[in-house]
């Protein structure tokens, strides 16, 4: 499918690596429901609707107990709620506060409190509604949420503890405590199924101390439907990089972008400089240049810092 045409869930960082506790059904009831969401909005609506046949279309779950199994699980979500670890802070937040069922149609109306994690959001996550429904099993789910929130860093690694790990796949302190158990049961599974159904694939190394295992650091691998030429990254991060930046609304080729990028990643590596802000901010100081080739042009410009971004950064970090 083209990306154009798939319908996009924006939601906060911290929402993605909250806890919830979900069933399967729930999780992808809950996504379909925010993904009528206006990220843009000001106020939530008073509802947001779909169908149960759009449920069906987007799951492929098509036995005859689904609008029953499709109740069940919009209760589910009115009891429970998203726990979010905020430093030292706990937050549980309410999900639903009502639904009405009417005709095949449902609505819910969202926890006003959601609303920082949902709208008008400064660090948020951006998936696919389409690629999660692919995605069976609640914990391969959950740990392809949180694979997505830390897929476009430059380097496509991140570390988590198996504690948080854990908290974040819902796993009660009395399950899986072997960590062979856990492997076999949790992370394996889940491995093979986003392998097998998602648009990304990802390989994992085991953090110790001493002999007990008490991390991991998960490396990201794109899919194969990647554009041109384009290296190690799919057409959903071409996308994210057009989409953060100035480059989605210059005339420059799919190679031309991942190469501008890649300049931006590595200039601003290890300077706490966010490289769509070094691209942008480049842009704007050339972008009233009368030039024959655009392109050239500001590929000198950000290898050679035309806007004094990082000159500027570091003098505010030293204050």
């Amino acid at each position: 499918m083209n990306q154009n045409n798939k319908h996009m869930i924006k939601r906060s960082n911290e929402l993605v690596e909250g806890q919830y506790d979900f069933t399967e059904l729930e999780k992808k009831a809950f996504l379909l429901a925010i993904s009528k969401i206006n990220p843009d909005d000001d106020e939530f609506q008073e509802w947001y609707e779909f169908s149960v046949k759009e449920f069906i279309a987007y799951t492929g779950i098509r036995r005859n107990s689904i609008y029953k199994d499709l109740e069940n699980a919009t209760k589910g979500i009115l009891k429970k709620i998203v726990t979010i670890i905020r430093g030292d802070v706990k937050i549980q937040v309410g999900l639903f506060t009502k639904v009405v069922y009417d005709k095949g149609n449902v609505k819910v109306r969202i926890d006003h409190d959601l609303k920082p994690h949902l709208l008008k959001m400064k660090e948020y996550t951006k998936t696919y509604l389409e690629d999660f429904m692919k995605v069976k099993g609640i914990y391969a789910l959950e740990l392809y949420e949180l694979l997505k929130r830390h897929q476009f860093k430059a380097q496509k690694t991140f570390e988590v503890t198996i504690d948080f790990l854990r908290f974040k796949l819902s796993i009660k302190d009395n399950e899986y405590t072997r960590f062979y158990d856990f492997e076999k049961r949790v992370l394996k599974p889940a491995q093979k199924e986003i392998k097998k159904n998602s648009d990304i694939e990802f390989t994992y190394e085991k953090i110790k101390q001493g002999r007990k295992v008490v991390g991991f650091k998960f490396t990201i691998i794109p899919k194969e439907n990647k554009a041109q030429n384009t290296g190690l990254y799919s057409e959903s991060e071409v996308w994210e990089i057009k989409s953060n930046s100035v480059l989605g609304k210059l005339n420059f080729s799919d190679n031309q972008v991942i190469e501008l990028y890649e300049i931006a990643v590595n200039k601003t590596k290890d300077k706490n400089i966010n490289p769509y802000q070094y691209i942008n901010m480049n842009y704007e100081k050339i972008k009233e240049k009368n030039v024959k080739n655009l392109y050239s042009y500001f590929k000198k410009a950000l290898e050679n810092d035309y806007a004094d971004v990082i000159y500027i950064a570091n003098i505010l970090n030293a204050l």
